[in-house]
């Protein structure tokens, strides 16, 4: 697994680029350290994106329909609105900051995070059926887990979600080991 702290683009043949990977190449083995902007690039697909972000990852104002390929863990924000999503499935599991999934075409909550630190940003969607008039969710409504990595015993509770979630234990106990 590599560790990085900047994403370099990829030399091109003058095609149009509109997935992470024909951007960037493929950098899913990848753990970067710091945060990721890929605000209005006209992405279509976010496949080839670290696994881990350290900091915040912003894929807003784009195309994407869905978030498969996308990063799994996330030490800050998470912002997908202005897209094309009707559901959450490929997006993050663990988000230490807030999710803001805005000004979607939403019909499910389906594929949130297990873990959420911060709140959840809903408004402006076609009808999420699971939220009823409710539009931004706090960080209560993800009850199932709440995560620290930081604080005491957190490491151990993220390395047993990632477990669960058929995660590289080996891949995952690095990452951790940088923090």
């Amino acid at each position: 697994m590599r560790i990085i702290a900047e994403l370099k683009e990829i030399e091109s043949n003058g095609g149009v680029r509109q997935t992470f990977q024909e951007r960037y190449g493929n950098l899913s083995d990848t753990i970067f350290l710091g945060d990721i902007d890929l605000e209005n690039m006209s992405l279509t697909s976010l496949k080839g994106s670290p696994r881990f972000i350290s900091g915040n990852f912003n894929c807003s104002v784009n195309s994407l329909k869905n978030l498969i390929g996308g990063p799994i863990f996330i030490g800050g924000d998470f912002d997908c609105s202005y897209n094309s999503l009707r559901n959450l499935i490929g997006g993050p599991q663990i988000i230490n900051g807030n999710y803001n999934c805005s000004v979607n075409k939403l019909l499910t909550l389906r594929g949130a995070p297990i873990s959420l630190g911060g709140n959840m940003d809903c408004l402006y969607n076609l009808e999420v059926a699971e939220l009823g008039s409710m539009a931004v969710i706090d960080k209560e409504y993800f009850s199932k887990v709440q995560l620290d990595i930081f604080e005491d015993g957190g490491a151990e509770r993220f390395l047993e979600i990632c477990r669960k979630l058929n995660f590289n234990y080996k891949k995952v106990k690095r990452f951790l080991d940088l923090l």
